[in-house]
């Protein structure tokens, strides 16, 4: 039907133009956060650019409902403003064919959300949180060949020579070890070594700078009472500032999820199928908010639907906390926030049809009869 896909294009154009303009503010914003880290020396500007890459996906699985949300307002908003609702509807368009157009979208969309925050979303923050633990612990991108540098903890002082960042090495090697406690401030220790690369241990998540055929010296500044330890290979552990690296249920695959106990797991699984259950629901209430009076302003209505979202999104990340500090059931969870938002969009759409058109045909039966 031409009018489907006219209303169609419109709504698609719409979500495509206000999820890039988005995703262009969060990203920008997740940029100055994560340059906070590149300046403190925790990251290199190429893990970086693919954490902001991998953070796409999650962004737009975020944002698609609010686009979708604010694009049937203002579409149908326009819509309304300039009486081609009317004429539609003089033609034989009915709301309720307009609202089962709606909800074909809208669903069309969920489809997508639902791969997004199930299945692609896990995936890619488990691969960014071993890059970012990998991305962390490697000092080849920081280390300036000939220039004393200081490790991120301040304990150690290393010289480079030269290094070669394509090969993962550091060659002759000069570093030394601030003492590890005040009883032994006027211990030193000192070691040189041929080569050095790092490496990450997959199980422990530990991050080890490994020295190759070097000698450590340890003992008092000025005395010659000290210890010479000649090795083939030694490790460093490196210092990670990453937070918590225990459990993250955001990188946890939605299978384990559906298996798990505690309110984290629960909390988790509810808020990915949340994401798709929104673009539902947001736009059976953006239905009845997107009318205007003709030849009103045409963006009158954005106001109290923005602060309708902002409430409905505040009391589903109300509830996800509720339900991992175990203050909320799971069973009640975020079900009631959905219950509820619903009922508010059937509430609003038997206002703007008229309780009286819907009572009319329950009188007219009663009256036949």
């Amino acid at each position: 039907m031409i009018i489907n896909r006219y209303i169609s294009r419109e709504v698609g154009i719409t979500i495509a133009v206000i999820s890039i303009i988005l995703m262009v503010v969060f990203i920008t914003n997740q940029f100055i956060h994560y340059m906070r880290d590149v300046t403190a020396g925790h990251f290199t500007m190429h893990i970086i650019a693919l954490l902001l890459m991998l953070k796409l996906p999650q962004l737009l699985a975020a944002l698609l409902p609010l686009s979708l949300y604010i694009s049937i307002l203002v579409i149908y908003g326009r819509m309304y403003a300039d009486q081609e609702m009317t004429v539609l509807f003089a033609c034989g368009f009915s709301r309720k064919k307009l609202i089962v157009l709606t909800l074909k979208i809208a669903f069309g969309l969920s489809i997508l959300l639902a791969i997004l925050s199930m299945w692609v979303t896990p995936h890619i923050n488990k691969y960014a949180e071993k890059l970012m633990q990998k991305g962390a612990i490697s000092p080849l991108a920081l280390v300036q060949p000939a220039s004393f540098q200081s490790s991120k903890d301040g304990r150690w002082i290393f010289y480079v020579e030269r290094s070669n960042q394509k090969k993962h090495k550091l060659y002759n090697i000069f570093a030394a070890e601030e003492p590890k406690s005040d009883d032994d401030k006027s211990k030193v220790g000192v070691l040189s070594a041929k080569s050095a690369s790092p490496y990450y241990d997959p199980k422990t998540h530990d991050a080890f700078l490994v020295f190759k055929s070097g000698n450590r010296y340890v003992g008092e500044a000025g005395s010659k009472n000290y210890q010479i330890t000649k090795f083939d290979t030694y490790g460093i552990r490196i210092p990670q500032r990453l937070g918590s690296r225990g459990y993250r249920e955001d990188s946890v695959f939605t299978s384990k999820l559906l298996h798990a106990h505690g309110g984290k797991a629960a909390a988790e699984l509810q808020w990915r199928f949340s994401i798709p259950i929104m673009a539902l629901v947001l736009s059976l209430i953006a239905i009845p908010l997107s009318y205007v009076k003709s030849r009103s302003h045409r963006y009158l209505q954005l106001a109290p639907a923005i602060l309708l979202y902002i409430i409905y999104g505040n009391f589903i990340f109300l509830s996800r906390s509720w339900i991992k500090a175990g203050k909320l059931s799971p069973l009640i969870g975020m079900w009631w926030v959905h219950g509820l938002m619903l009922a508010i969009a059937l509430i609003l759409m038997i206002h703007q049809i008229g309780w009286q058109r819907i009572a009319h045909p329950i009188v007219n039966r009663k009256t036949s009869i």
